[in-house]
């Protein structure tokens, strides 16, 4: 399964040059944490036929909060404003360890409790993975052209 999921990640980046476009950052960053994700707990074949639905539909709902989850323009809004966004704020961060809370449980259903742990410490791993990469990349300018691949 694992050799599954990275073939097909390649295919995607593979096929995206063929067009002459690259998948979104987004996309490719999502790809790359699947296959982090995938090397890191080892599921077996049927593991991950139950698994992944389960993450997808966690990761759907997940976004779509965010989403909702932008702030106004703070510096024109007065403190009551400031106020209502900051407690509708609390509500959604609240709504969002629901869905981790349900995502966990669900997990623990098809996945033994030792993996889904290993899946919390393999998201924090890739995130500070990620973050160091951004960190650590020389800053782009302003009207540099990117190179062609």
């Amino acid at each position: 399964m694992k050799v599954q999921l990275l073939s097909l990640a390649m295919v995607i980046m593979m096929a995206a040059g063929l067009f002459g476009q690259k998948p979104p950052k987004s996309k490719r960053i999502e790809a790359m944490k699947i296959a982090f994700i995938t090397d890191e707990l080892q599921l077996t074949e049927m593991e991950a036929q139950k698994f992944w639905p389960i993450y997808n539909a966690y990761r759907k709902e997940q976004k779509s909060l965010q989403q909702s989850m932008k702030l106004p323009d703070i510096d024109n809004l007065s403190d009551s404003e400031a106020s209502a966004a900051v407690n509708a704020w609390i509500q959604r961060e609240k709504q969002m360890l629901d869905i981790k809370e349900d995502f966990l449980k669900k997990s623990m259903e098809v996945l033994p409790a030792k993996k889904v742990a290993k899946l919390v410490a393999a998201e924090a791993r890739f995130k500070r993975r990620l973050l160091s990469r951004l960190r650590n990349r020389p800053p782009r300018r302003p009207n540099a052209k990117r190179p062609t691949r």
